[in-house]
């Protein structure tokens, strides 16, 4: 009898989120060198991002967040920075108090993991952030995502909180 392979063959699901953790990854290696450093000085020629805490604008852009309780949320882009370019980037860094049952369907639907890792969001938004532990996972993070857009999130379940770092990427409006 000949020699068995027992090399494990990827199924089509592994192979997505193998492409995907890699397209992830490199695309928030570019989004963090486009994301220019905020500076605390008063000679800084673009204003902080104002906090903002409406919360059907971020619903719609993120439905998997159900009707958020409260949230706190900024969001910018590369139109003064990148004038002519091609792209356009529009970033959001957003910390949503969700309800109980809008965490419970996360945790149940999308599988996560605790690794230790904070979310780097905004200086402006640092405040306003859960203290953890978060957890994260890669199909919670397509979940959020979309056409043109990739999202990182953080799960606090203690706190029924949601952490996002959000770009998409289109043509210049």
């Amino acid at each position: 009898m000949g020699s068995l392979n027992r090399a494990r063959t990827p199924t089509p699901v592994a192979g997505v989120r193998a492409r995907f953790a890699v397209l992830l990854a490199a695309t928030l290696a570019v989004a963090a060198c486009g994301q220019a450093p905020q500076e605390d000085s008063q000679t800084s020629t673009a204003p902080s991002p104002e906090v903002r805490h409406d919360t059907a604008p971020l619903a719609e852009r993120f439905p998997e967040l159900g009707e958020p309780k409260s949230a706190s949320w900024i969001m910018w882009d590369n139109s003064r920075v990148a004038e002519g370019s091609r792209v356009n980037v529009v970033w959001i860094d957003a910390v949503a108090q969700v309800s109980a049952e809008t965490m419970d369907r996360l945790v149940a639907q999308y599988p996560t993991e605790a690794r230790g890792q904070q979310p780097a969001v905004q200086k402006v938004l640092e405040p306003e952030l859960p203290p953890g532990p978060f957890r994260s996972g890669v199909e919670l993070n397509m979940a959020f995502g979309g056409q043109g857009k990739s999202t990182r999130v953080f799960l606090d379940e203690a706190h029924d909180a949601v952490v996002l770092q959000s770009y998409a990427m289109g043509a210049p409006q």
